[in-house]
């Protein structure tokens, strides 16, 4: 009875599309759009485990910070002799 019902319903939707076009409007379909991140349940799929997230954390090597990018600490450190 399921099917049937999902049937008429893809049935009905095809006929208020044509008849839209029909009269002159331009019908716009969706796109494919993003991937579902969620299953059936409603529980995420496809995420990244927690220990492999900080594993990968803790094999990063930690920025590098530049101490003179800016012109004024070019400055500072030529006047503090640094």
């Amino acid at each position: 009875m399921a099917a049937f019902d999902a049937e008429e319903a893809r049935k009905a939707a095809a006929a208020s599309t044509v008849a839209a076009a029909d009269d002159g409007w331009t019908v716009v379909v969706r796109g494919g759009g993003r991937k579902k991140t969620t299953g059936p349940g409603g529980v995420t799929v496809g995420a990244v485990a927690p220990a492999a997230a900080a594993a990968r954390a803790a094999a990063a090597k930690p920025l590098k910070v530049d101490t003179d990018f800016y012109r004024f600490q070019k400055r500072d450190a030529r006047r503090h002799g640094e």
